[in-house]
């Protein structure tokens, strides 16, 4: 979800939200992360990061290692 400060602490004290993960810059995952706690919310937030990649146990290893 691409939203204001607003939008995302709206979603994670939303009741039926049990846990997030954010990725994005490293203030936000401060916001984020800071906020979950304060909730009791299970939280992955990675400052610093993005375009993650999911390697699923199918895969061609050496095709997707090559991509990467």
């Amino acid at each position: 979800v691409n939203g204001t400060k607003d939008c995302v602490q709206a979603l994670i004290d939303h009741p039926n939200v049990k846990a997030v993960t954010f990725v994005g810059s490293s203030p936000v995952a401060k916001i984020v992360s800071d906020r979950c706690h304060s909730l009791n919310k299970r939280c992955t937030a990675l400052g610093g990061a993005k375009n993650h990649l999911i390697a699923l146990p199918d895969c061609d290893v050496e095709g997707t290692a090559q991509d990467v």
